[in-house]
């Protein structure tokens, strides 16, 4: 493999509903020279594109795809636009970017999108993991969130949040909201029009980072509501068995995955020194991060779960249970009577959907 194909660009996702000011952000984006070398991928609702006028970028990288959005009917668009970019980067027909950054329509769930991204072999081979910027609208966000499921999609699978319209008096109640969504999100209040671009995207908003900060802390336990969207924070006090939870997991994405948004945990597992950092977005788990020590003294796991129609409560039982379960059962055959496997383990010799997984998770 050359030095030019395994090079891996970095990857903003700008996504916000509709009216939210994403496509005046990515303006001041592309007209800063930190942005000056990316390449750009608009993604339209209507059969006419506009927000490529609107963006006013003379770069030969600028990609429009009307007629649908990136979450449904056009991913493969998305792919066959990925193609032409880099078929035409490498041989030169356009200047080299550094970097690419995907605006989504305003009613996109950028969840489709993320998993396109991480499962094309093109792209998965060429690209950073994405980084999603979500601009919430600072006046309309909170009743926009209550009514619209794109809108709840859209902040969960935010790695940063930029709340605009701050000259024109932000509602005050809204922060307290996306933090209840999100929280390990950075979070920005900005006029999108004065600003300086680097005060509305720095910091943690900028960085985007899985351990910047891990919001779910003991003494802040809290389960959220918000329209039909949950936000559920589990403290563990007992180090969990990794294969159990593996399959746990696996059970749940399985029978649940549209409706898990998001998971992200700090997990204490049994004979590791430190902690495993773990992430999921619907049925994509990414890999996990088997981390060398604690951020702090306190060693207990904690996991954030942003779900849809369904109870927090019945993930926290079930999870206890399969744990206590495979320590109870152990039989020499894998740590906890578990054999190592994705799907099909066992449990002391017994499929693992046996009876004492609840039928919500079974299906």
């Amino acid at each position: 493999m050359t030095g030019r194909t395994a090079e891996r660009l970095p990857v903003v996702v700008l996504t916000g509903f509709l009216g939210s000011g994403k496509t005046t952000l990515l303006s001041r984006m592309l007209a800063s020279p930190d942005f000056a070398d990316s390449a750009v991928i608009i993604n339209e609702l209507g059969d006419v594109g506009i927000d490529q006028d609107l963006v006013r970028m003379t770069s030969e990288t600028v990609m429009v795809m009307p007629g649908g959005c990136v979450c449904c009917s056009i991913r493969g668009d998305v792919e066959r636009a990925l193609q032409r970019l880099f078929d035409d980067r490498d041989a030169g027909r356009i200047p080299p970017f550094r970097r690419l950054v995907i605006e989504t329509t305003g009613i996109a769930d950028p969840q489709p999108l993320l998993v396109t991204l991480r499962v094309n072999p093109l792209a998965a081979s060429r690209l950073a993991p994405a980084m999603v910027v979500t601009v919430v609208d600072g006046i309309l966000g909170r009743d926009t969130l209550a009514t619209e499921v794109e809108a709840a999609s859209q902040v969960a699978a935010a790695d940063a949040i930029v709340v605009s319209k701050r000259d024109l008096g932000q509602d005050e109640a809204l922060m307290p909201v996306l933090g209840d969504l999100n929280p390990w999100a950075g979070r920005r209040s900005a006029n999108l029009l004065a600003d300086p671009l680097g005060a509305i995207l720095d910091g943690e908003c900028r960085a985007g980072a899985f351990l910047g900060h891990f919001a779910c802390q003991p003494s802040t336990i809290s389960s959220s509501r918000h329209g039909d969207i949950r936000s559920h924070c589990l403290v563990l006090d007992e180090a969990l068995d990794w294969t159990a939870f593996g399959v746990w997991m696996s059970m749940l994405l399985h029978r649940h995955g549209r409706n898990i948004l998001r998971v992200k945990g700090l997990l204490n597992i049994e004979g590791a020194s430190g902690p495993v950092a773990f992430h999921s977005a619907q049925h994509v788990v990414h890999p996990p991060q088997h981390l060398t020590a604690w951020p702090g003294d306190d060693r207990r796991g904690r996991i954030v779960f942003i779900v849809r129609k369904i109870e927090p409560a019945l993930i926290e039982q079930s999870l206890k249970l399969f744990d206590a379960t495979a320590k109870v059962t152990g039989d020499g055959g894998g740590r906890g009577g578990y054999l190592p496997a994705a799907a099909g383990g066992s449990i002391a010799g017994r499929p693992v959907r046996r009876p004492t997984a609840p039928r919500w998770l079974k299906g």
